[in-house]
């Protein structure tokens, strides 16, 4: 049995918050694994394998000596750190606990600051692997010179069945925190662009701000009643969303893994997104999905109305972004199979 823990700052929407928790939910076997987080708690309750904070900052100095303390009392023999926060508490316990296999995470084909890109190269250095959520990912962070381990780790986090299948109508649907990066403004455009062309589009979007909701609402206001935000949604409801839907619009400037475009997909939406992170490697244009050219989004405007004046065309695509993650090995599985090799592997001989 594989002890396993898990540190990440705080629960959120993102895929590494999504995966940890289905893998705290349902622990493979073979892995003792325990969810730890810097600050507050579970989204949607706890459980006895997930270990809450009463700070509510994961730059609390004390917040880290708390989840420090409580790591040295009850020693894992892998310890996996996810997000930039948490390295103070990965760097202090190789020092204090050199025994203790340690994991870095990578979830994002670019750092956002200064702050972070220093957190995280120290973490690669100190890690005994570093793991991704897609080779875009880990092709853009690892430097040539870097001569570590590291892999790969599925963030399918399970797998949900396709909403019943309708013909195309031009519904777009987004889930995804409201940041700079995932550019819902040119989500936006387009959608003016089709109404502009008589396409009586409409587009729903929900997830939680991160500092833009306000100039997108801004944005949106001439389109009216046709552009709609929602706020936070439960996963749990992510197939009612993606019901009448057709579409699913993340034009973003970059992701790593983007397990919004992976969910959608599953549920038989049609992804129209940038080829950012590893979009651009699982969504074939034409084949799996509609892939924005940043440079020139009217094609992508067109390849949309084409679909939906071809109902034939737009069925063979969902049927073909549905088969794409039937056969995905799941997140849980992965992570355990990797904790388990390397708690197994030697250490190199100093």
């Amino acid at each position: 049995m594989v002890r396993l823990l898990h540190l990440i700052p705080h629960d959120g929407m993102g895929g590494v918050e999504i995966a940890a928790r289905s893998m705290a939910a349902k622990p493979p076997r073979g892995c003792d694994f325990r969810l730890v987080f810097l600050a507050g708690g579970p989204i949607g309750g706890s459980a006895s394998n997930i270990l809450s904070s009463p700070f509510r900052s994961a730059s609390n100095p004390l917040a880290h000596a708390r989840v420090l303390r409580q790591v040295l009392r009850h020693p894992p023999d892998v310890a996996i750190f996810s997000l930039w926060r948490t390295v103070p508490v990965m760097l202090a316990l190789k020092r204090l606990r050199p025994a203790i296999r340690l994991v870095y995470t990578l979830n994002n084909e670019r750092t956002f600051h200064r702050v972070e890109a220093t957190a995280a190269a120290a973490a690669v250095a100190a890690a005994d692997e570093v793991w991704a959520d897609s080779e875009a990912t880990l092709g853009a962070r690892l430097s040539p010179s870097f001569r570590g381990t590291s892999r790969t780790i599925s963030f399918v986090s399970d797998r949900l069945p396709p909403v019943p299948a309708i013909p195309p109508v031009p519904r777009f649907v987004l889930w995804s925190r409201l940041s700079r990066q995932k550019r819902v403004d040119r989500a936006i455009d387009l959608i003016a662009q089709l109404v502009e062309r008589g396409i009586d589009a409409e587009f729903d979007i929900y997830g939680p701000d991160d500092g833009e909701r306000e100039s997108l609402v801004a944005k949106a206001s001439p389109l009216g009643h046709r552009i709609r935000f929602h706020g936070p949604v439960a996963r749990s409801d992510l197939p009612s969303i993606a019901r009448g839907a057709s579409f699913f619009l993340l034009p973003s400037d970059m992701e790593g893994m983007a397990m919004s475009c992976v969910e959608a997909m599953q549920l038989g939406l049609v992804p129209v997104v940038t080829p950012a992170g590893e979009m651009g490697r699982y969504v074939m244009p034409g084949v799996s999905g509609v892939l924005i050219d940043p440079n020139d989004p009217a094609a992508a405007t067109d390849r949309v109305m084409a679909l939906l004046a071809d109902p034939k065309a737009y069925a063979a695509i969902r049927s073909a972004a549905i088969a794409r993650w039937a056969d995905a090995p799941l997140y849980a599985d992965d992570v355990s199979a990797a904790a388990v090799a390397l708690a197994a592997r030697r250490r190199p001989s100093s």
